[in-house]
């Protein structure tokens, strides 16, 4: 799996390939779409390799009011980055279809 940097440097690298093809094109649809960072929310860490999650939505938010008005530290770890958005997942099955 590329880390977030790696993936954002070939995902430039390969955007900036494609101009002279793009300008060669009659027409150039655009679909919108996002990049998804799926995160773990930490609930105890026992070093810094290994920590347990906290399990659901409800338990996030348990800890979030029990820290209204106080100082509080909600550690977020990235377990995966990926292309996010209908439009652009649409065509990843079929490789090549977007490049025709």
């Amino acid at each position: 799996m590329l880390q977030p940097e790696e993936f954002r440097e070939q995902t430039a690298a390969r955007l900036l390939a494609g101009i002279e093809r793009a300008s060669r094109m009659r027409a150039f649809v655009g679909l919108d779409g996002f990049v998804d960072e799926i995160i773990h929310v930490v609930d105890k860490r026992d070093n810094a390799e290994k920590f347990h999650r906290l399990p659901t939505i409800t338990k996030l938010a348990e800890r979030l009011a029990a820290a209204a008005g106080k100082s509080t530290n909600i550690e977020l770890v990235n377990q995966r980055t990926k292309l996010g958005g209908n439009g652009p997942s649409w065509p990843t099955p079929w490789p090549g279809w977007a490049s025709r």
